[in-house]
């Protein structure tokens, strides 16, 4: 089987999501000033699946991450996060109004699988599956909500699309499984940063902090060209 391509690909993350947003800001900006026609192979998964729908569909996302910040963190705690799904979608989900991809796009989902044998006991199997990215709106709530679901953060125990059932994508998906020639993942500027994983903040301003790191990084790498690939012919 072969492998599939992504020039870009924004990995898991929880709050870290605003590190993403950050991070493809700088990205889109680059290449509205210098590709301005160039399409892209871009892939996310979980957290990262609406960092790379942003860019995919070339939303400004400077322009809107303000308000979005503001939806996303709106009526959580830390000790209510029932509703995060909710927010997380509802928070971008005016953002894609009138939009068009120009960006080729993979959103990753943990597929779940049911196989009822003869003795009558089910047996579960969860298998990585993706969406494509489309211009219907409402598919693309539900493809951004399933990457990122998890039942500790919705209201059902997992994200139903048709007949079928999902999960967050981390669960099942394997970088190595495919040709990535840059993965965006938060875990190795931890240390960089002082700022560890953890459950979706309320607080705002720590969530632009982490917004802001993203850019920082994105701009390292452009600096040190360790994204060549986008400016390729």
């Amino acid at each position: 089987m072969t492998k599939k391509y992504y020039d870009l690909f924004f990995s898991s993350g929880g709050n870290f999501i605003h590190y993403y947003m950050g991070y493809a800001s700088v990205i889109q900006q680059y290449l509205k000033n210098y590709y301005p026609n160039q399409m892209l192979n871009i892939g996310g998964v979980s957290a990262g699946s609406l960092a790379s729908s942003f860019l995919a569909f070339d939303i400004d996302i400077n322009k809107v991450y303000p308000e979005f910040n503001k939806k996303l963190t709106k009526n959580l705690t830390t000790k209510s996060y029932f509703n995060v799904i909710n927010n997380f979608t509802d928070a971008s989900y005016e953002h894609f109004e009138n939009k068009k991809l120009v960006h080729n796009l993979h959103l990753y989902v943990t597929k779940i699988n049911y196989n009822t044998s003869a003795y009558y006991t089910n047996n579960i199997k969860l298998t990585s599956e993706y969406f494509i990215g489309t211009n219907d709106l409402n598919k693309m709530k539900d493809y951004i909500g399933s990457s990122c679901y998890l039942p500790l953060f919705g209201t059902k125990l997992c994200y139903p699309i048709n007949s079928s059932y999902y999960l967050d994508g981390f669960l099942t998906f394997n970088p190595n499984d495919h040709n990535i020639n840059k993965i965006i993942c938060y875990s190795k500027y931890i240390k960089n940063s002082n700022i560890v994983d953890k459950y979706p903040s309320s607080n705002y301003e720590q969530n632009l902090e982490l917004y802001n790191i993203g850019k920082k990084y994105a701009k390292i790498d452009l600096k040190t060209n360790n994204m060549l690939y986008l400016n390729k012919n």
